[in-house]
């Protein structure tokens, strides 16, 4: 917005702020897109093999899960 108002009254500078800021926003997108990219080799995630988690209500872990047959 800065950039607008400069470039109404002073053009270079003006513009020069707003391709500052377009490529700054442009390099954050990248940087952003690379870094959620997963690694090379890297495995989905799994549950851990204790079963599944306990309820929020079941804060004491009394029950036993029930055997499989």
């Amino acid at each position: 917005m800065n950039g607008f108002v400069v470039t109404a009254f002073f053009r270079p500078l003006g513009l020069a702020i707003l391709v500052g800021a377009m490529c700054g926003f442009y390099a954050s997108a990248l940087e952003k897109r690379i870094r959620m990219r997963p690694a090379p080799g890297a495995e989905p995630c799994t549950p851990p093999s204790s079963g599944s988690a306990k309820p929020p209500g079941n804060a004491a872990g009394t029950e036993e899960r029930p055997s499989v047959s």
